[in-house]
């Protein structure tokens, strides 16, 4: 019998790790394509960045005594209002839902809560979890924020309080400082702290299916990029950073890896956002085929083992 408990141990974890390899999906590359470039405060330090209406965005910005949201005209960079934070708190993302816009602190433990129109204070909301406010977005349902880790945080837009959380895994590399985040075409697009790289991140089950590699993109560079804003209407995609000048209409382009592929990289194979990338159900399946199979197999063996 311990030789079957051995062998039925052997086909589970086998079967376990077929499905691991087979279910996680690959990643694809896309490089930054400016397609116009805007004036921008050099002195915004950008947590949050999102678009309002026309030509406007909304744009939260930190440090201590500096913090603020305020409401820019993209084309001129001018700030048509601006609601400064108090003294202490440490600005961060920022994401509407509703009337209202919802403005992460660092470490100070509190939501600020604004109408999003007159950027009008509504209230404070106590947070304590997760310890650190990073990067925010929303699905339309929830709002959904980094703390620099891996992880995504579903909050409920009602109680303020998290729902639920989210690993965020590649199959290249370890995920780590999850950033500015922006809802993009039902994936969530995260800035990476310390980099020029956005990952493109599936909600449903945490799969990274895409990297937008943005290095080059401002020369020279003042301080990290972070900051991603998305017009649905008009399908405009936009990135600045930390203490840029410039804010950056762009378009992604997929990068080819192979010799063999002549695919030419023309406006038509270049969008705003990537197409929405399914996450492949029969990969599961054929994880599945091949576990039973596996353990069938070890029966078979146990069966004429014990003739």
């Amino acid at each position: 019998m311990s030789w079957f408990v051995a062998a039925l141990v052997l086909a589970v974890v086998f079967g376990v790790s077929s499905e691991t390899s087979a279910s996680t999906p690959s990643v694809t590359d896309y490089t930054c394509k400016v397609v116009s470039h805007h004036p921008h405060d050099g002195e915004a330090f950008t947590q949050g960045l999102l678009h309002h209406s026309g030509d406007v965005v909304l744009e939260s910005t930190g440090l201590e005594g500096r913090s603020s949201l305020r409401k820019v005209d993209l084309t001129t960079g001018k700030v048509l209002e601006r609601s400064l934070l108090n003294y202490n708190l440490f600005g961060e993302g920022l994401a509407v839902l509703g009337q209202f816009a919802y403005q992460l602190t660092w470490r100070n433990h509190q939501i600020l809560v604004w109408n999003k129109d007159t950027l009008e204070f509504v209230k404070s909301v106590p947070q304590h979890h997760p310890p650190e406010g990073w990067g925010l977005t929303t699905n339309g349902t929830h709002l959904i924020q980094s703390d620099g880790s891996n992880k995504l945080y579903f909050i409920d837009p009602v109680s303020l309080s998290v729902v639920w959380a989210l690993t965020v895994q590649s199959s290249r590399s370890h995920v780590s400082k999850l950033n500015e985040l922006e809802f993009i075409k039902g994936f969530i697009w995260a800035n990476v702290w310390f980099s020029n790289t956005i990952l493109i991140i599936n909600p449903d089950n945490g799969y990274v299916v895409g990297q937008v590699n943005c290095t080059g993109i401002i020369q020279p560079q003042p301080e990290v990029m972070n900051g991603i804003a998305y017009d649905e209407v008009q399908q405009r995609l936009w990135v600045t950073g930390k203490f840029w000048p410039t804010l950056f209409q762009i378009e992604v382009c997929p990068v080819s890896h192979s010799t063999s592929d002549q695919t030419e990289i023309t406006p038509e194979t270049c969008f705003g956002v990537p197409p929405k990338i399914a996450y492949a159900p029969q990969s599961q399946g054929a994880a599945a085929l091949i576990t039973i199979g596996a353990i069938s197999l070890v029966s078979l063996l146990y069966l004429l083992h014990h003739r």
